[in-house]
């Protein structure tokens, strides 16, 4: 209906997700640290001479934790959905 919008959204995504896939790329083990994608983002959009805008998400939260957990951080929280997961299977199966 509106091609501009939706073209305006998913570029914006996507420079979101750019710069947390750039902060990954420079804290794959650390991350920038909880809750910190928001402080740091300002900082990469002037190293990257992306103009600035007020975001306090990716839009993505696997690359939100990606970005500030690093990647162990993100696969303790796979883990951790997985064992969430398996759990609930298991419970509904156990019940019929």
């Amino acid at each position: 209906i509106l091609p501009g919008v939706i073209l305006i959204n998913t570029s914006g995504r996507d420079i979101l997700w750019g710069q947390a896939i750039n902060m990954t790329s420079d804290y794959p083990i650390s991350g920038v640290g909880l809750g910190a994608y928001i402080i740091e983002l300002p900082n990469y959009y002037i190293r990257n001479g992306i103009e600035s805008s007020m975001v306090d998400f990716t839009g993505n939260y696997y690359l939100q934790i990606l970005s500030e957990l690093g990647f162990p951080g993100l696969i303790l929280v796979l883990i951790i959905f997985i064992i969430i997961i398996k759990k609930g299977i298991d419970y509904f199966r156990s019940q019929g």
